[in-house]
């Protein structure tokens, strides 16, 4: 019986043209880390605490990112930046819709 959800195995097979594009915003979010740089245990205890410290983290934001797009969400995220980014905006002239 067909599904009208893909399945991982068959996302991960589609050809790189089948794929949904990420958009160019959220590559500003894509945080690599050195392996000499190793996250702070009780950076991560904060995360525990509230979302907010979880996304003032770069490490964390970038963690929450990645289970958003695991569960297909991650449009929510991409989201909440862009009103963050708006909120900042102090002129009328730095507004684009």
């Amino acid at each position: 019986m067909p599904t009208i959800m893909s399945s991982s195995t068959e996302i991960k097979n589609m050809n790189k043209e089948d794929k949904p594009v990420n958009s160019r915003r959220l590559d500003k979010w894509r945080f690599c880390r050195p392996l000499t740089d190793k996250l702070n245990p009780s950076e991560s205890l904060l995360w525990s605490q509230s979302l907010e410290n979880l996304l003032r983290s770069k490490y964390g934001m970038a963690t929450f990112h990645t289970f958003l797009k695991s569960e297909f969400s991650d449009e929510n995220i991409e989201f909440w930046l862009v009103c963050e980014d708006f909120k900042k905006i102090r002129s009328s002239s730095g507004i684009q819709i």
